[in-house]
């Protein structure tokens, strides 16, 4: 009976340790970005630069609601750490005149490699009306 419950204690561990783990929190690697703000007057642009204490939102493979939201710095940079290897979309709101709720989210999306530690995101832009 022991001998029984070795072995299977072994194909257990043998098995997890086979399987991949899905997207989410608990691994070792981190996207980073940037969400650069675009000030609109009227159609014409007045500045542009690095949006400060701007929500931004990730999304684990393909879930319908986001599982991690964080806010980017001063300089418009945010990073979400401690991710597992694959499929991400990361986004933004940007202001729209002609959108329900008069906002539409800006996503990018983002692949982590299984040997990869840092992956850059695509810069997300979103507007804003003076």
């Amino acid at each position: 009976m022991k001998l029984i419950l070795t072995l299977f204690s072994l194909i257990f561990v043998a098995f997890l340790a086979g399987c991949s783990p899905d997207e989410g929190v608990g691994g070792i690697s981190t996207i980073n970005g940037k969400v650069m703000l675009s000030v609109v007057d009227n159609g014409v642009l007045v500045d542009s630069f690095g949006a400060q204490e701007e929500r931004v939102y990730l999304v684990f493979g393909e879930n319908q609601i986001f599982d991690k939201d964080t806010r980017t710095h001063f300089n418009g940079d945010y990073k979400f750490e401690n991710l597992h290897p694959g499929s991400y979309s990361v986004y933004a709101y940007s202001e729209c005149d002609t959108c329900k709720n008069s906002k539409e989210p800006i996503i990018v999306n983002v692949t982590i490699g299984k040997n990869e530690k840092t992956v850059q995101a695509p810069v997300i832009n979103i507007e804003k009306q003076k």
